[in-house]
């Protein structure tokens, strides 16, 4: 969809079709081209796309990490640091760093910066007065239920990751389309303003399902972490 006000938008049509799952495509320009990396798990690789012509033309220029599936790649570049960070099924968030974006990406030395209920990204990293910030999900009371802010800090080749922000993103009862939770959001400085742009969850109506299975799952992963 394209837009020229923030209001009103055009629907464009589909962009990019794969054999299997698609979502969480985080969309960046690089050396004056496009490029996207979307989660696709299902092929059990972090895969690169290049534009052939943006927004349209999607095609795989490169593997960064094969033989893994990772859900919700979240990557940031620059001319002193390339890292990459991903989660896997078992609420692990690992830090991939690379010399730059075609180079060889590899596990950091110490590669578990969190786990458990906040351990999956929830938008890509965001450099603000001179700290570099990454929103987390924060899936305490299921999938989508927030979004928490972490600051990343580097020095002398070691990474420190620490919580800025409990819930920066959290449900919102006066707002309906926020009602539910709210999972991703996204801020870009162009033109010296800042874009904000987040999605959430609505409820459709008064109905609830007890999901004992994933609480079971997320309390057994979060303990299976503490001890590990």
């Amino acid at each position: 969809m394209t837009f020229t006000n923030g209001v009103d938008y055009q629907y464009r049509g589909t962009v990019l079709e794969q054999p299997f799952h698609l979502s969480y495509p985080q969309v960046f320009c690089y050396r004056n081209e496009y490029y996207m990396i979307p989660e696709a798990k299902g092929s059990n690789c972090v895969l690169l796309y290049k534009a052939k012509k943006f927004p349209f033309g999607w095609n795989i220029c490169d593997t960064l990490i094969k033989n893994v599936a990772y859900t919700d790649p979240s990557i940031y570049l620059s001319d002193t640091l390339n890292i990459m960070a991903v989660s896997d099924k078992n609420l692990n968030l690992y830090l991939y760093e690379a010399d730059s974006l075609f180079g060889t990406w590899r596990f950091h030395k110490d590669p578990l910066m969190t786990n458990g209920s906040e351990a999956r990204c929830g938008g890509r990293f965001i450099p603000y007065n001179k700290k570099l910030l990454l929103p987390l999900q924060n899936c305490t009371h299921g999938y989508g239920y927030g979004v928490s802010m972490y600051q990343l800090s580097t020095k002398n080749g070691t990474y420190e990751f620490k919580k800025e922000k409990h819930l920066f993103l959290h449900p919102l009862s006066e707002i309906k389309e926020f009602e539910a939770g709210m999972h991703h959001i996204d801020i870009q400085k162009i033109d010296k303003k800042y874009y904000f742009v987040y999605d959430g969850n609505r409820l459709v109506n008064e109905e609830k399902e007890l999901n004992i299975r994933g609480t079971l799952k997320m309390n057994y992963l979060d303990l299976k972490n503490l001890f590990d």
